[in-house]
């Protein structure tokens, strides 16, 4: 047996645990909500997308649920991937727009209010992980989108909170308020 396919059959399984992990999370979501996967494969070049949750909103294929939750969208920002400067945003507006009805202004706006009612260490990953995400768009995303400065103004928010949010997780009791300092002998400044 092949190391290559050994590997594979390794990620695989994983993958499936984490699509299984993923179904148990989209079955605890409301009726008027989506979960999908989006995830990207070097072997194949591209990202892919899949409904993890609330597929009978978007599709009606007649199939079981797992043939639907096992099919990759067909999705014109995956489509055009390779060719048309596509990057990881025009995938996630696209499903954003697809879902929601009337299309949204800003498929990128936040619900600050749930952000901020996430507990807070989820609260201090989640900010940081969007934080991150609509940075890389301010700075290589399409100036001309319509949404643009909008998005623009949700990082602004976003930032306060995460900062906010960062203060409340470093005054935490049980943290230790001591700043580091170098181990004996060792000197604190670069020679």
């Amino acid at each position: 047996m092949s190391s290559g396919s050994k590997r594979e059959r390794e990620q695989r399984k994983k993958l499936q645990h984490f699509l299984t992990d993923l179904a148990l999370l989209g079955s605890l979501q409301e009726v008027n909500c989506t979960l999908f996967l989006l995830a990207g494969y070097a072997k194949y070049g591209r990202p892919y997308a899949w409904i993890r949750s609330n597929h009978e909103r978007l599709v009606n294929i007649g199939g079981t649920d797992s043939m639907v939750k096992d099919t990759p969208m067909k999705l014109k920002a995956i489509t055009d991937w390779g060719s048309q400067g596509i990057r990881v945003w025009d995938v996630v507006s696209e499903l954003v727009c697809l879902c929601t009805v009337p299309s949204p202004s800003n498929p990128f706006a936040l619900d600050m209010r749930y952000l901020k009612n996430l507990p807070l260490p989820e609260r201090f990953l989640v900010s940081g992980a969007l934080l991150n995400f609509l940075e890389t768009y301010a700075v290589y995303g399409n100036r001309d989108e319509l949404h643009y400065d909008k998005v623009v103004e949700e990082v602004k928010s976003l930032r306060r909170l995460h900062v906010q949010t960062l203060s409340e997780v470093q005054r935490r009791p049980g943290r230790s308020t001591r700043p580091a300092t170098p181990a004996s002998g060792e000197s604190s400044e670069e020679e």
